[in-house]
């Protein structure tokens, strides 16, 4: 009986661990919208981001008031671009 318990105890404590460590991800979010220059929304707009220290891409679309998000990216700088239709390419890096 005594082995048991401590069979169900340590059961316990391992799926708090493991629980607990997936909960230390360390991640970002890139939010914005896109606009022209004379401040009209810009939709579906391809925004790319790519880090800078490992090269790690991802992209996402404008929606139609032209916002765009782009979820758990890895914590470290970025460069990002953005691409539309009849507009130049927008780059800026590291800020």
């Amino acid at each position: 009986m005594r082995s048991v318990v401590r069979l169900l105890c340590l059961c316990v404590l391992s799926a708090f661990f493991v629980l607990y460590g997936n909960s230390q991800q360390v991640t970002g979010i890139i939010r914005g919208t896109v606009y022209d220059p004379s401040g009209a929304t810009i939709y579906s707009a391809t925004v790319t981001v790519t880090q800078l220290e490992t090269g790690f891409t991802r992209a996402a679309t404008s929606g139609a008031q032209g916002e765009f998000t782009l979820l758990e990216l890895p914590i470290g700088h970025y460069r990002v671009q953005v691409d539309a239709g009849g507009f130049q390419k927008f780059q800026q890096e590291g800020r």
